[in-house]
């Protein structure tokens, strides 16, 4: 995708590209997309490993501060919000984050003291806010630090007294 546009690729030039056959392909994968859904699930992995780093090493809580090292990290692996954002494939993007959070939700609720039905909407929120921000991040071409743009916007974001003046 870094020499050509995503609707231009055809499977046969992936095939090439990896060396492989087009069965091998099929075998593992239905469509094109699946590739970067792929990516996707292997970024999130990669990134969720190094928000549980990044909170043991800074005694971060666990339900708070994730804006820091979510920045920190696609500081370093940006690379596929700009391929998601050249195919127009986001909803990829906030599917796999959605995936990844389901794991945890139940750990929110108990720490949180709510049904898990509520969890779900407060993930799906702050997942939404956490894509807006980091989507606008690369779009921008990442001219902030990472913590100097999480401290900016922590503070814009507490600001706000309600999320009622959000929307």
């Amino acid at each position: 995708m870094q020499s050509q546009s995503f609707e231009t690729i055809k499977v046969s030039d992936i095939v090439r590209h990896a060396e492989i056959g087009r069965s091998t392909f099929y075998r593992n994968f239905d469509e094109i997309e699946d590739v970067l859904r792929l990516r996707c699930d292997e970024v999130f992995d990669a990134l969720l490993t190094y928000i549980v780093a990044y909170q043991t090493a800074s005694a971060a809580p666990s339900t708070g501060a994730l804006l820091t090292p979510v920045l920190r990290y696609f500081y370093l692996h940006s690379d596929i919000i700009e391929l998601l954002l050249q195919a127009n494939r986001m909803d990829i993007f906030h599917e796999a984050f959605r995936n990844r959070s389901q794991a945890i939700q139940a750990q929110f609720a108990k720490q949180l003291q709510i049904p898990p039905t509520h969890v779900a909407y407060l993930a799906e929120v702050r997942i939404s806010v956490l894509i807006a921000i980091v989507t606008q991040w690369v779009k921008t071409g990442k001219r902030e630090a990472p913590d100097a743009l999480a401290e900016t916007l922590r503070g814009l974001l507490n600001s706000t007294q309600t999320v009622g003046q959000l929307v």
